[in-house]
């Protein structure tokens, strides 16, 4: 499969998947990413709509797929000496 979702994404898409990984919160992931926002409620509805756009959605799908083989890889080398 090709890796190139994350890298087709804009700057602040990128921040936004990147951040989403790491905590699951979209309203959160939202602002951090550098989007302005009047409030929770609007970075929750919009971080929502985000997260299940195509391109996004197939970037977060890309990375978690990333970093699952990263956590097998370190793994299955930890116990090598």
């Amino acid at each position: 499969m090709s890796r190139t979702a994350y890298a087709g994404l804009k700057p602040k898409h990128q921040k936004f998947v990147g951040d989403y990984i790491e905590n699951g919160s979209v309203a959160g992931t939202y602002r951090r990413a550098g989007f302005k926002t009047d409030g929770h409620h609007a970075a929750e509805s919009n971080g929502s709509r985000l997260i299940t756009r195509d391109d996004v959605k197939a970037a977060v799908e890309e990375r978690q797929a990333d970093r699952s083989q990263t956590e097998v890889d370190a793994r299955a080398g930890g116990g090598a000496c």
